[in-house]
């Protein structure tokens, strides 16, 4: 029974339970009969042992969820929690495995908060009492520090393994020592946590949003070539100043750039502006012009509001960028021109074409690569940095020391939806400068009655941003009533959990700790 019980223990990974069974059989065998299997089934646990030393050696996993398999095979766990420390209280649940998210938020904070580090319990409801966690027997939790992250991870046993309270010291010390050759895994789940919150600037335009990160990341692949770019998204997102960095980043960054909106001039005017005309070739066509895709050759020509090219320019445009030829008002020869062309627009080009507005093969001239530009509404992380910097640099032009926006006021600014985006945004922060004096704070009563909520958008607002931005509100405020402690917030809200608030303020782009 002892040697079944050893090979039992032996398959789950447990060898210090399945020696202790084999040590039973040794002293019940009296007569030597049972000598061969037991020789058999210590060999068995000896190759097995040194098998799993060697993976510990050599094979170190990469990934959360390698670390848990791993140590669940060699120490047993039952449960791995990687937390962001933070200030302590403010600590912070980022992997968990093997245990409910309400269950590791709560364990976090009772480990973070009410004991040094590292520490080990034997018996953890001899410690909390009815307060521990359900399925918790033991723990063991480590610090783990390096520049910018700090972090702790926790393991657990449920009691029906090796571990409990007389545990093996064995085990323990194998623990800990498995942890900290892992820790580089560990490191890289709190560094990639970390990484979603630091800003980047590129060519003038700074955001700390995901996806708007990644899209300013692609600029320099983008720039590459000759390629056409469109370059999408609404009024006020930034479109010119990604056609301004692409042809920065780009080996035509020492020739002109040179930019056109469409929409500004009527179709005789626009036309005679990109291509050109010869003297007398319109009424009041004195002498001869140079058009500006002349003027553009061999650099970068921006077309702003491309949708409302009209069909004859269309057909005009399509040649130049075909063939690299254009023909001024007038001319009957044509002129050769080296340009790259960077087109926008706030329209869907796709609808424009099936509605025949736009040709379908110049569209696809001007859509080779495509960038897209998120509304700031849905960059909400980047309304309070945008913000920031706005106050700066207004305060700075207008010879002001403002230097902090009261958060009755940033709520207000993170309530709004922001129609014109960035630009409406870098309007209002312009305003409130203006309106405030010197050392003083920017207060919601220098803000625009819509964005301060004196006022109602008609017909403006969707039932989806509503929806938003009563949870955006709601959410801000218990967050601040509760010092940004993030259970006792999730707990004033009433129906919703700590994990679950967090990916809540992601996806609401509000930060994690408050903003400094």
């Amino acid at each position: 029974v002892h040697c079944d019980l050893a090979l039992a223990y032996l398959d789950s990974g447990r060898y210090e339970n399945a020696l202790k069974q084999l040590e039973k059989a040794e002293d019940l065998a009296a007569d030597g009969h049972l000598e061969e299997d037991i020789l058999e089934v210590r060999g068995r646990i000896d190759a097995g042992f040194s098998s799993t030393l060697t993976r510990a050696s050599n094979e170190a996993p990469t990934s959360p969820h390698g670390v848990f398999a791993h140590l669940s095979s060699c120490v047993g766990i039952s449960g791995l929690v990687i937390a962001d420390a933070g200030s302590g209280e403010d600590a912070c649940v980022v992997e968990a495995f093997g245990l409910k998210s309400a269950e590791a938020a709560n364990l976090v904070k009772r480990v973070v908060a009410g004991r040094s580090l590292p520490v080990f319990l034997s018996d953890v409801s001899a410690v909390w009492g009815e307060a521990g966690v359900p399925g918790v027997r033991a723990l063991l939790a480590l610090p783990f520090r390096d520049p910018g992250v700090s972090g702790v991870v926790i393991l657990t046993w449920d009691g029906q393994g090796a571990i409990g309270p007389r545990a093996g010291a064995a085990c323990i010390v194998r623990a800990d020592y498995e942890c900290r050759r892992l820790l580089p895994a560990l490191r890289a789940t709190l560094a990639r946590e970390e990484d979603l919150r630091i800003p980047i600037c590129l060519c003038g335009m700074v955001s700390a949003d995901p996806g708007m990160k990644q899209t300013l990341c692609s600029l320099p692949r983008v720039s590459e070539g000759r390629a056409s770019v469109l370059i999408t998204g609404e009024t006020g997102t930034g479109k010119e100043l990604v056609a301004r960095a692409i042809h920065a980043l780009s080996d035509r960054s020492d020739r002109p750039f040179v930019a056109q909106n469409c929409a500004a001039l009527p179709e005789h005017l626009l036309e005679s502006e990109l291509f050109g005309h010869r003297s007398g070739a319109f009424t009041g066509a004195r002498g001869e012009k140079r058009g500006l895709l002349e003027a553009a050759s061999g650099g970068v020509f921006f077309l702003d509001e491309v949708a409302d090219v009209s069909p004859v320019i269309q057909a005009k445009m399509l040649r130049a960028i075909e063939a690299g030829e254009i023909r001024r008002l007038g001319d009957t020869a044509s002129r050769q021109v080296d340009v790259r062309f960077l087109s926008a627009t706030n329209k869907r080009l796709d609808e424009e074409v099936a509605q025949g507005r736009m040709r379908e093969d110049l569209f696809y001239r001007l859509n080779v690569v495509s960038v897209s530009l998120p509304p700031l509404r849905e960059r909400c992380a980047d309304i309070g940095l945008l913000a920031r910097l706005f106050l700066k640099r207004f305060s700075t032009s207008l010879g002001k020391s403002i230097t902090v926006i009261e958060d009755d006021a940033m709520n207000a600014l993170l309530g709004y939806d922001w129609p014109g985006n960035v630009r409406q945004l870098e309007n209002e922060i312009e305003r409130a400068v203006t309106l405030t004096r010197s050392k003083e704070p920017v207060t919601r009563d220098v803000l625009s009655a819509c964005i301060a909520g004196l006022g109602e958008r008609a017909g403006r607002a969707t039932l989806r941003s509503e929806v938003r931005n009563v949870e955006r509100r709601r959410i801000l405020s218990a967050l601040r009533r509760h010092d940004w402690n993030k259970t006792r917030a999730a707990r004033a809200l009433g129906d919703i959990s700590r994990p679950a608030l967090i990916a809540k303020m992601k996806k609401l782009g509000i930060p994690l700790k408050p903003e400094r």
